[in-house]
C-alpha cells in the first residue's frame, strides 16, 4: 500500500442486454471536434423509462493520436456524462483524452428526462442501485468490444465511485480509480431496509427534485448569469455580485467548504456553476436506501456486495478532508479493503467534494496523478 501525504465510430455494434430488455448502443449523431485534440460521440441504448422506453448513454471523448488505455467514467449524483467544461485543468476526462487516453463518460437514466416533467415519478422507485449499475455493466461491455485488446479502467466519483466498486467485481476492468466516494463503512451500523422502505412509500416521494423551492428556471439562471459574468449585480442585496452570491451559497450548502471551498481559493465560482448548470433534475430516493444498506451492514441483500474484498486489481483513491473524518474514514476503508492488488491512498486537504474533480488544485493533485498511475498500471 502506498500512501500519500495529506497535500497531497464507426464499428460493429454488439447487441447487448440491460434490465431484460434487449439494446445496442447507437451513435446519436456524428462526431464532432470538440477542441483542436477532442472529439465528441454521443452513444445512447434503450432502456426502460417507467411504461415507456428511453435511453442511458455515453460520452465518448476521442483523442486526436489514441493510445491503448480507455476509461469509463461514472460521475456522481445528479451529474451525467456530458462535457460542459472543456478546459483540462478543470476536467479529467479531458486532461486524460489530451493524453491519449479515450474516455467514456455515462449518462445515467435520469438524464433522459426532461427539467420540466411534471408527471408521476413512482416509477423511479424501481431504478434501484442494482439496476444503475446493471447499466454501467451494459456499457463496460459496449466498450470492451469496441476495444478488444485495449486495458479499461473504471472511475467513479462521489455515488458514481459506489457503482464502480459493485461494476468492477463483475467486469475484466484494468484497475479502479476512486474519487472522493465509498462502497462501505469503517465500521457496521444498524439499518433496518423494510422500514426504510415503509418510510419511503408512506411519503410518496420516490425522486430528489434539485431546486424544488427556487424553481427549475431561477437555479438555471443563477448559474448562467455567474457564467457568463461572475462580477454582475447579484440576485440578493446583501452580496456585492452575483459571483460572491453562489460562493457563499455553495461554500455553506453542506457545511464550510464541504461541497466546495472557494472562499479559501480551492475552487473558481464560475466554473462550479459551468458545472452545475449541467446537471439533471431528478435523481431516485431509493438510491439512498441501498446505498446505506451496502454502506452499514457487511452483507447486504443485493449480491453487488458479495465481491467486495475480492477486487484483485490495482485501486488509487483521493479523498476530500472538509466532509470530515468519517467520511475520509469510509473511503480509505473501503479502498484498503476492497481487495486490491495495489492501493494508493491520496488525502486532500482543504478540498472540498467538488473540488477533487474541478478545483484550482486538481490538475496536479488528482488529474496528473490518475494519468501516471493509469499509465503505470496498464
Amino acid at each position: 500500500m502506498i500512501i500519500r501525504g495529506w497535500k497531497c465510430f464507426f464499428v460493429v455494434l454488439g447487441v447487448l442486454f440491460c434490465a431484460g430488455v434487449q439494446g445496442a448502443f447507437l451513435l446519436s449523431s456524428e462526431a464532432v471536434q470538440l477542441t483542436d485534440q477532442v472529439s465528441h460521440s454521443v452513444w445512447q441504448a434503450d432502456v426502460p423509462l417507467g411504461k415507456e422506453v428511453d435511453q442511458i448513454g455515453l460520452h465518448q471523448l476521442t483523442p486526436l493520436k489514441p493510445l491503448d488505455p480507455v476509461l469509463l467514467y461514472l460521475p456522481g449524483t445528479n451529474m451525467n456524462g456530458a462535457p460542459s467544461i472543456v478546459d483540462e485543468r478543470h476536467n479529467l476526462l479531458m486532461y486524460l483524452t489530451n493524453r491519449g487516453i479515450t474516455t467514456y463518460a455515462m449518462n445515467y437514466r435520469t438524464a433522459a428526462i426532461p427539467a420540466d416533467y411534471d408527471g408521476d415519478l413512482k416509477f423511479m422507485r424501481d431504478w434501484n442501485f442494482d439496476l444503475f449499475v446493471q447499466d454501467a455493466v451494459l456499457a463496460f461491455n459496449f466498450i470492451k468490444r469496441r476495444h478488444p485488446n485495449q486495458p479499461v479502467f473504471v472511475a467513479g466519483f462521489s455515488r458514481g465511485a459506489s457503482y464502480a466498486y459493485a461494476l468492477t467485481g463483475q467486469v475484466p476492468a484494468a484497475g479502479l480509480v476512486v474519487l472522493d466516494g465509498s462502497f462501505k463503512g469503517f465500521r457496521e451500523a444498524e439499518f433496518d431496509r423494510q422500514s426504510a422502505l415503509r418510510k419511503l412509500d408512506a411519503e410518496g416521494q420516490y425522486a430528489s427534485i434539485l431546486s424544488k423551492r427556487r424553481g427549475w428556471a431561477n437555479r438555471q439562471a443563477l448559474m448562467a448569469q455567474v457564467t457568463n459574468d461572475v462580477a454582475g449585480p447579484a440576485m440578493d442585496p446583501k452580496y456585492e455580485t452575483i459571483g460572491e452570491q453562489l460562493k457563499q451559497t455553495l461554500y455553506h450548502a453542506w457545511g464550510p467548504g464541504a461541497l466546495t471551498n472557494p472562499v479559501d481559493g480551492m475552487s473558481d465560482v464560475r466554473i462550479l456553476a459551468q458545472l452545475m448548470l449541467g446537471y439533471d433534475r431528478f435523481f431516485p430516493l431509493i438510491q439512498d436506501v441501498d446505498g446505506a444498506e451496502i454502506k452499514h451492514l457487511k452483507n447486504a441483500s443485493t449480491p453487488l456486495d458479495d465481491h467486495f474484498g475480492k477486487l484483485n486489481l490495482p485501486l488509487i483513491y483521493f479523498g476530500a478532508t472538509n466532509l470530515g473524518a468519517d467520511h475520509v474514514l469510509n473511503g480509505v476503508y473501503s479502498a484498503g479493503n476492497a481487495g486490491a492488488s495495489k492501493v494508493e491512498l491520496h488525502v486532500l486537504e482543504n478540498y472540498g467534494h467538488l473540488d477533487v474533480i474541478i478545483g484550482t488544485h486538481a490538475v496536479n493533485d488528482v488529474f496528473a496523478v490518475v494519468h501516471r498511475w493509469i499509465q503505470a498500471a496498464r
